[in-house]
């Protein structure tokens, strides 16, 4: 009888180890490419979110403005009313309170008082510094007329800082 066969060679079955490194390696890479894209997707709608407060803000502050004339004529929201919660319900009449929170903060407010008139301020991914001037350009007190205010936030994507005037 005559026997047809692979004689004495063994069957081998499965990968080697270099096959399954480079898979493993592939793989590795793809889940880093869409890390860094996902992430870079949530840092844009943080991002948004911050540019959508800060305009809200300025917006009420504006109205404010508008609104709360003194008799000396009208005035910005003083540091001290535009950081503290406890003014908001006037300040922010028919405004979402959560605009005056960064973007996945537990704060009751991210709006922070600008210690000097220097410009450019340097808030933090978390905060939105609120500088009101006066006529001349110093900052403005609870005694003084504010004029005019900038609204300081940075950006998470870019690492970069805007204003809002």
């Amino acid at each position: 009888m005559l026997r047809v066969g692979m004689g004495n060679r063994k069957r081998q079955d499965g990968f080697t180890i270099i096959e399954l490194l480079t898979v493993i390696a592939v793989i590795g890479a793809l889940l880093g490419v869409a890390t860094t894209i996902i992430l870079s997707y949530r840092y844009s709608g943080r991002d948004a979110e911050r540019e959508s407060d800060v305009e809200s803000i300025a917006r009420s502050f504006e109205i404010s403005y508008l609104r709360d004339a003194t008799a000396n004529g009208p005035s910005y929201p003083t540091t001290q009313k535009a950081t503290t919660t406890s003014g908001y319900g006037s300040l922010f009449k028919g405004q979402r309170l959560d605009a005056t929170k960064a973007p996945d903060t537990t704060v009751a407010t991210s709006i922070v008082a600008a210690t000097s008139a220097t410009q450019p301020q340097s808030p933090t991914k978390d905060q939105y510094i609120y500088l009101p001037l006066t006529a001349n350009g110093t900052l403005c007190n609870s005694t003084s007329l504010c004029v005019r205010f900038f609204i300081f936030y940075r950006r998470e994507g870019d690492n970069t800082v805007h204003a809002v005037e």
